[in-house]
């Protein structure tokens, strides 16, 4: 079992940044630090050299100093350091290794959930040390989860649909790696025809197809948001001629790539979170108000924290928090929150939406909101017209 929330404790943490200094943590007791590399590094570690690629990680205790020698010395990383009781025992029942570079099938959820724990160790709101532990025990569990060291097979008690749905979810989320049908029915422990009689039975469509289709999903969402070149977006989401990437595309969207980001880019007020999450701090401070939405046990958006002037709203604390966010956005912004729901979702930030928000008094205000999402919930911030 991994320790309590109330056993871990953060010590440090950073995102997208240079390696760890691990002189600095070294003479703490029972702390362990994991490292997320973001570029080629070279480790010497316990008299053994390892080769760390973009997407690896490494666990061990603080007290074990790692060497590291980054190409062009450059060596990014994404890294915390923590502290529990009975540590080493939660890695083994979790079957995380230690001391050891490993590599993930996925890690696509690290970056969030240490940008979430930096976000509260920083600002240091009510309850903010047992949402950090929270945090500091998913990041573990999810590591375990898709830390298969000898090779990637579905846990065999999963029943068949499970199975299926556990495939289709990895293969999804490395959209970039060339599937065959083949390795994705080794995935779910079934031979290739087997596989493709019951995912088409499962989700009526072919693993390939739905591949395609979640492909060039993803491609809409990076054409609208971001500005890399056609070619890129084709060649991240999997893609490797861009002639086939083009005919796919027009083939199931009905226009060209070119066509979507021209229809989207005057319009679209949405960023990569990777590209303008070192501007929220500063637009969380400037903002009105601001705070946390989040779902209750039914999937139904609140705010669930809240702070600064909203007095204009002429809403009380308790009246914002108790009742379901939609109800207080113009029914007509429909549209607008469905579009913006699915940025969201895919890792985008949502910044100066103008949406018509519900006044005490019957009237509405149309408040500009920004903000990203980390983890389960959606950090904002809110403006009111100048």
């Amino acid at each position: 079992m991994i320790p309590s929330s109330s056993d871990l404790e953060l010590i440090a943490c950073s995102i997208n940044g240079t390696i760890l200094d691990e002189e600095k943590y070294s003479k703490i007791s029972g702390a362990f630090a994991f490292i997320h590399f973001l570029s080629n590094v070279a480790v010497e570690f316990d008299g053994k050299q390892y080769k760390a690629y973009p997407g690896d990680c490494l666990l061990h205790r603080s007290d074990t100093s790692p060497k590291y020698h980054g190409e062009d010395k450059k060596c990014d990383s994404d890294w915390c350091v923590f502290s529990g009781s009975g540590m080493l025992l939660s890695f083994n029942t979790l079957g995380l290794p230690v001391n050891k570079v490993f590599r993930p099938t996925s890690s696509h959820f690290v970056a969030p959930l240490l940008t979430k724990i930096a976000f509260e160790d920083e600002r240091k709101a009510n309850q903010w040390e047992k949402v950090v532990s929270i945090s500091l025990q998913e990041l573990l569990i999810k590591l375990s989860r898709y830390c298969f060291i000898e090779g990637i097979q579905i846990n065999g008690s999963l029943d068949p649909q499970e199975k299926l749905q556990e495939v289709r979810t990895i293969v999804q989320e490395q959209l970039k790696r060339q599937w065959t049908v083949t390795e994705m029915a080794k995935l779910g422990n079934l031979s290739p025809s087997r596989f493709a009689f019951l995912y088409k039975k499962s989700f009526d469509v072919s693993p390939m197809e739905d591949l395609i289709r979640q492909r060039i999903h993803q491609a809409t969402i990076l054409l609208s948001d971001t500005g890399k070149s056609i070619a890129q977006i084709a060649e991240e989401t999997g893609f490797e001629d861009l002639q086939y990437f083009y005919k796919a595309f027009k083939k199931r969207i009905g226009t060209t790539p070119k066509g979507v980001r021209d229809r989207n880019s005057t319009s679209s007020p949405w960023k990569t979170y990777d590209e303008e999450r070192g501007k929220l701090e500063a637009i969380w401070a400037t903002s009105d108000f601001h705070g946390i939405i989040g779902s209750d046990e039914n999937g139904v958006p609140h705010i669930q924290a809240i702070s600064g002037n909203w007095s204009n709203l002429g809403w009380n604390k308790q009246e914002l928090t108790s009742q379901p966010l939609m109800s207080f956005i113009h029914p007509d912004e429909e549209p607008l929150i469905a579009k913006a729901t699915e940025t969201i979702s895919s890792g985008g930030l949502l910044r100066n939406l103008g949406l018509r928000t519900l006044c005490k008094n019957g009237s509405y205000l149309e408040i500009s909101w920004t903000g990203a999402a980390s983890g389960d919930v959606f950090y904002f911030s809110a403006n009111f017209p100048k």
